[in-house]
């Protein structure tokens, strides 16, 4: 019996593109919420906010590894949820910090989008649909991933060392 087509995950790819897009517009026009400023300018917010993101990180990491451990079925399961996870990232982003910021902090936040924006394109919208394509998007998706990786660990490293 031939294998069922995957449909395409629209509501992932129409809440990843409408969550970038209301950061990046937010962003460009320098909108923010008062009080939700406030609340990232204390410590213990900044530290569940940024725990919280990490997990989600991590979970995504998740993925990545069963698919690497050769367990195809385990991460078959989760591919919804690594999607729809993935594509919700930029609210968990937002929630813990309104702004892209300077330096390293808008390096980390680049990377970031990239890695949101290269998924987009894994869930069938990009052009050149053939397995080479494929292939290259993935690999960008989860090089740009292991870069967001130690980003992230330096970030946590200074978060903590000038405290």
């Amino acid at each position: 019996m031939p294998r069922a087509r995957r449909q395409l995950p629209v509501l992932e790819l129409g809440l990843g593109l409408g969550l970038l897009a209301l950061f990046l517009i937010q962003e460009s026009a320098g909108w923010h919420w008062p009080w939700l400023g406030r609340l990232q300018d204390g410590d213990v917010y900044m530290q569940i906010s940024g725990f919280v993101l990490l997990a989600l990180v991590g979970h995504q990491w998740y993925f990545s590894v069963l698919r690497a451990q050769g367990q195809p079925q385990r991460a078959a399961r989760l591919a919804g949820a690594h999607q729809l996870l993935g594509a919700s990232a930029p609210a968990v982003f937002y929630l813990h910090a309104e702004r892209i910021g300077h330096a390293y902090l808008a390096a980390l936040s680049i990377v970031f989008f990239a890695v949101l924006i290269t998924g987009l394109m894994n869930l069938g919208t990009a052009p050149g649909r053939g397995a080479p394509a494929r292939a290259a998007r993935i690999t960008l998706h989860v090089g740009l991933s292991t870069a967001l990786l130690f980003l992230l660990g330096y970030h946590v490293f200074v978060s903590y060392a000038y405290e």
